[in-house]
């Protein structure tokens, strides 16, 4: 079995305010439960500032970021990466309203590809399974319920 770990980084902690987007991805490739080597780790330029809050969990500023590709032009990269993989995700609403947002250059991506999405906080750990639309957001409504 073929699983790609997934995280990003983003310019803001709420992916509904303000256009914030993705400024990194990183992803490892799992087979059979091994780490094969195989990694990706994409920087972009958001062309916008980044939250004070954000900045403060990740550490990447614009002057950084300037002149790096922008989503639109990784997106191809990152989607071959993940294809025809279990993908799992620590906090996955978050990562994934940004990287299936309307407009980003990955819109659709989740509902064509599926997911697997582990959550983990020091006092729960959630799994759940996703394969089409309607099961993505059960799983994310679930997801995000018992997190609360």
């Amino acid at each position: 079995m073929r699983q790609v770990v997934l995280d990003t980084e983003t310019t803001g902690l709420e992916p509904e305010q303000g256009g914030h987007r993705v400024i990194e991805v990183g992803a490892v490739e799992i087979v059979d439960r091994k780490i094969t080597g195989r990694r990706l780790q994409l920087y972009m330029d958001p062309e916008r500032g980044i939250d004070d809050a954000a900045f403060d969990v990740h550490g990447l500023d614009a002057e950084f970021l300037a002149g790096k590709p922008k989503f639109a032009e990784v997106a191809d990269e990152f989607l071959a990466f993940v294809e025809d993989a279990e993908v799992i995700i620590h906090n996955a609403p978050f990562d994934l309203a940004f990287i299936d947002s309307p407009g980003a250059a990955a819109e659709g991506w989740l509902a064509a590809h599926g997911a697997v999405a582990v959550i983990v906080r020091p006092d729960r750990y959630v799994f759940a399974t996703a394969r089409d639309e309607t099961e993505i957001e059960r799983a994310l409504d679930k997801l995000d319920f018992l997190l609360r």
